[in-house]
C-alpha cells in the first residue's frame, strides 16, 4: 500500500492504524541519495520525516539505500508500490543481520 502525503498528522494517523493492524515491529525508510551516494533535497525531506517518525513512534526505524529501485520497479512495469517491495526485500536479503 502507497500511502498519499496529505501531510504529517494525515500520514501518521494511517501508519498507526497500519501498524497496529498488521502488528509492525520495525520501520524500513528509503534513503534517497543521488546516484552518485550524495545528499539530495529529497534526502533533506525524508531525513525531516524520519525525524517525525521517530518523534512518534517507539519501534525500530532503518534507512536503506534506495537507489535504483523506481528504476528497477519501472522495468518490471511497477511504481511506487513495487519500488517500496524492492527496498524491503533487500532489507530482508541482507546478510548477516537479525531481522
Amino acid at each position: 500500500m502507497v500511502l498519499e502525503n496529505r501531510g504529517d498528522e494525515v500520514v501518521l494517523v494511517a501508519l498507526k492504524k497500519l501498524m497496529k493492524e498488521d502488528n509492525v515491529e520495525r520501520i524500513i525508510l528509503g534513503w534517497p541519495l543521488s546516484l552518485q551516494g550524495e545528499i539530495t533535497d529529497q534526502t533533506r525531506k525524508t531525513e525531516r520525516f524520519l525525524n517525525v517518525l521517530k518523534g512518534a513512534f517507539t519501534i525500530p526505524i532503518e534507512i536503506l539505500d534506495e537507489r535504483l529501485t523506481t528504476i528497477q520497479a519501472e522495468k518490471t512495469g511497477g511504481d511506487d508500490s513495487v519500488a517500496a517491495q524492492i527496498i524491503l526485500q533487500t532489507w530482508l536479503d541482507r546478510p548477516a543481520v537479525s531481522h
